[in-house]
Formats: C-alpha cells, structure tokens, sequence
C-alpha cells in the first residue's frame, strides 16, 4: 500500500526552526505537528518585551490556527522545545547546553528568522538577514546528524531584474565588501551610502535578502542545502481554516485600510499580483525539505520560486475589487470612516492631488472631531503614515515580473498522490473568486479579532458615517455651485 514520502521523510526527525513566531513559523510548526510523525521540533525565541521563550511560546500555541491540532493531538506541546536566543548573536546566544543538544540532536533546519522592515536601516537588516544566515549556516556544520538545510528568501530578493530564474544571482558588491563598508561607516554615512549600495534594487530590504542568498550559496556543500523563495503570502486557502491571517503585510494591509477607512483611493494597474496562500506556501516548503535531501543534485544549489503567475495568474486590480465588493459584508467595529475603497487604473498628477486632498480634508475633520470630544488627534498623522508605506509597498503590486517555476513542477511531479492530497501547493487548486470571498470575513475574524456577532454594531457604525459623508458631499456641492453662482454674477 502506497505511503507519504514526505512524512516517512520526517518520521522521528528533530527539526530545528528559526523565525517561528513569525506568520509563516507559526503555519509551519502547526502542519509539521498535524500532518508528520517528527520527534521534537525546537524553536529559536529571543526574549521579547519582558516575556521569556515559554510564554511567547504559549501564546503562539492560543491562536485559533492551532484548534484543530489540539482536537487531534492534546499532547502536542511535548514535541515542541523553545531555546532561547538569537539569530545576529555569535552561536545563536544559545546556552552551552542548548547548543550542545542542537548539534547532538537536529537532523531538518528551517531558517526563517529575517527582518522584513522597508523602515529599517541597512545596517540592522546586514546585521538579521545576513550575518543571522551565516551565524545559522556556522551552527548547522557542528551538527552530527543534519540531513538538509532550508533557506526561507523572497521572491523579491531579485526585484531588480525583469526576468527571475530559479538560481542564486551574483550581486555587485559581495556581502563581505558590504560588511565591511558598513562597520567602517557611521549611521549618517550608511543612510547616505545606501541608495548607492543597494543600486538598482527597489529597497534595502530586498537588496539584504539577494546577499543573504549568496551567504548560503557560499555556505553550502558541507550538507544539503536549498533556497525556498515564496512570493507575497496571503491568509490560508483552507488548512487548517480558511482564510486565517495574523500578519499585516503585502496586499493584506491595503486590504485593512480599505475596510478600517483610512483610504479611499488606491491605484491599481492590471500587472499580475504574486500571491500565494500560506498552507500552500508552507506544504510546498515542506516538500522543498524533503526534495532537496532524496531527491536534488547536490553539485547545483537547488533554488524553488513559488509564485503564483505561472501557473494560476491574478491580476492587482482583480485582487482588490474582488476583495472590496465584501466591505459592506463583513464591516469592522474600529472602522474611521466609510469602508469604500476606490480602484483606479492609473495615478496621475491631478488624481495624485484630489487624493491627497480627499484624504487630508476628511483627516482634519476626523480630528476635528476628537479635539470637539477631548480626544488626541491622531487621523493627520495616521494617515501620513499610511501613505507613506502605501507609496513604499505600490512598486511591489504594480510592477511585473517573469518567474521560472520548473524546480516547483518538478517537485510536484516526484510527488506520490497521497503527498499531493497531504501537502498540497498546487496554485491551479485555487479558485480566486471563491476565495477572496471570504477575505474580508477572514481578516475582520482573525487579524482584527472581531466576531461575526458584532456585524450589526459595526453595519449600524457604518450607516452612520454614510450619512455624514453624504451630508458632507452635499454641502460641498452647495459651496461649490455658489461659488459658480457668485462668479456668474
């Protein structure tokens, strides 16, 4: 009788996993517990706020994602060991008996740890994203039993190309140059030096990551070794719930804004979105573990792009009105003004200014507002903010690229059926209509955490600020016709 390869891969195996309380960790150790025989899985946690490695371990483990494992397996906290430290530490800042018990024990490690910051300045993401990659890579020599390393990039780690094949690319400047014209520098001298460092890349962000791939590329032929770079990763298709997020990134947080009515407008062209759902992205990643080890030539670094283009395309503009037309639906209680997010194709100079207009004017009402109520105005800064990250996060949803998928095909085709039914990445199983359906219920359910049972209170809140807009419409109508009026006169 056929059997999963992929869980026979990960039966008894000790997994080590760095960056596990991030969106993508917490998926991952759940469908690793719930759908594989491993042992231990041990995660890396740094001290965070006055809490400990087990207690931000235990609030991982009270999100809903994790119900239907504790249904199913109530002592699954056993397999689950916390270390604490941190990847841009020498040794991980792990205790000598950590350390030794990951070297005598792991046999799979998932290096997931990174920065994702656009704000953040060079030196801090070197510091996370490449000098974390090689502190990991340095620990996984020492390890008596390592069976295969994984490399969590960004599909964006190449954004600078047109064209992105599944290889590691060279970049200008080798990290170690980069590593030390940043520790001879002062912080005024990296933020001037920066846009000259990172050339042609959109941010630092990005640019960090394509270094990092080079630390691993450099670091491999000691073990097995693989790059997994996953596109903008969205809320979960259907496993081990639909549509649950806890993350504000990629098109998520335009999304937010829309409903919660910070913005109005947003620009959106009709290039491909890359999006995938993070329980396809997460089974694909397992896979990737499994992959690499029995099945990949090791003399070339295995690279896999996980985009969704290729293989189940979608366009920016059709993610948003789909996911808009569910406003009205699923409205959120903490919403500022009417959730009515406009779609427009293309930004220019006068549609730049009403928007701008449109946003500030309603802003300083709202504040207006508070002050009347003795409340802190904080709509105008808030909605600066905003704009800004939306102006940072527009080059990524309104440019196109070209992705070579074939390691992802191939993988797939290696697959027996059960492993295609057990860890499913297929993107053409995705129906983008039906999912995005629930989007909206999705995020108000698990990002805001909001219950269904609040729709009437937050519809009711909704009703009300339509009616100000509307009044508000009509005055400056009235305004705007005396205006004409007077001038006729």
């Amino acid at each position: 009788m056929a059997q999963s390869q992929i869980s026979e891969f990960y039966n008894n195996k000790n997994v080590f996993i760095t960056g596990g309380t991030g969106f993508l960790g917490k998926v991952l150790i759940e469908k690793l517990l719930r759908s594989t025989k491993l042992n231990k899985i041990y995660v890396l946690i740094r001290s965070k706020k006055g809490q400990g490695a087990n207690e931000r371990l235990k609030n991982i483990f009270s999100s809903s994602l994790f119900e239907k494992l504790k249904n199913e397996q109530p002592d699954f906290r056993t397999k689950v060991v916390p270390v604490c430290g941190s990847c841009e530490l020498v040794d991980l800042g792990l205790s000598t008996q950590d350390k030794d018990l990951l070297i005598s024990d792991v046999n799979i490690v998932f290096h997931l740890a990174s920065s994702v910051s656009f704000f953040a300045n060079l030196v801090t993401l070197y510091e996370i994203n490449c000098k974390g990659t090689q502190n990991v890579l340095t620990l996984c020599k020492e390890m008596e039993f390592l069976k295969v390393f994984i490399y969590v990039s960004t599909a964006y780690s190449n954004s600078n190309l047109s064209s992105i094949d599944e290889m590691v690319y060279d970049t200008p400047l080798k990290y170690t140059q980069v590593e030390q014209i940043l520790k001879k520098s002062s912080v005024e001298e990296v933020i001037n030096l920066s846009p000259k460092l990172i050339g042609t890349w959109p941010n630092r962000y990005t640019f960090s990551k394509a270094l990092a791939e080079n630390v691993v590329r450099d670091g491999s032929g000691s073990f097995p070794i693989g790059i997994f770079r996953p596109a903008m990763v969205i809320p979960t298709h259907k496993d081990p719930l639909d549509n649950w997020s806890d993350s504000r990134s990629g098109p998520t947080i335009i999304i937010e804004f829309g409903l919660l009515g910070w913005i109005q407008f947003y620009t959106a062209n009709h290039t491909h979105l890359e999006i995938v759902p993070v329980d396809l992205t997460i089974s694909a990643l397992i896979a990737a573990a499994w992959d690499v080890c029995c099945n990949q030539n090791q003399r070339v670094l295995p690279v896999y792009n996980y985009v969704s283009s290729p293989d189940n395309p979608i366009t920016n503009h059709e993610f948003l009105l789909l996911t808009c037309l569910q406003f009205r639906n699923y409205p959120s209680q903490k919403t500022i003004w009417v959730p009515n997010l406009q779609i427009q194709d293309k930004s220019t100079l006068s549609t730049t200014v009403l928007n701008y207009f449109h946003h500030f004017s309603r802003a300083i009402f709202l504040d207006f507002l508070r002050l009347l109520r003795f409340q802190k105005p904080e709509v105008v800064q808030g909605t600066i903010k905003i704009l800004y990250f939306i102006k940072l996060c527009v080059y990524f949803a309104n440019h196109e690229w070209s992705f070579s998928n074939n390691n992802i095909h191939e993988m797939w085709d290696r697959m027996n059926e059960i492993d295609k039914n057990k860890f499913n990445f297929d993107m053409k199983t995705v129906q983008w209509p039906q999912y995005l359906r629930n989007y909206t219920k999705g995020l108000k359910t698990y990002l805001l955490k909001e219950s269904l049972s609040t729709l009437p209170e937050a519809k009711a809140r909704v009703k009300r600020f339509q009616l100000v807009n509307n009044v508000l419409q009509c005055l400056f109508y009235l305004i705007g016709i005396g205006i004409i009026f007077i001038k006729l006169l």
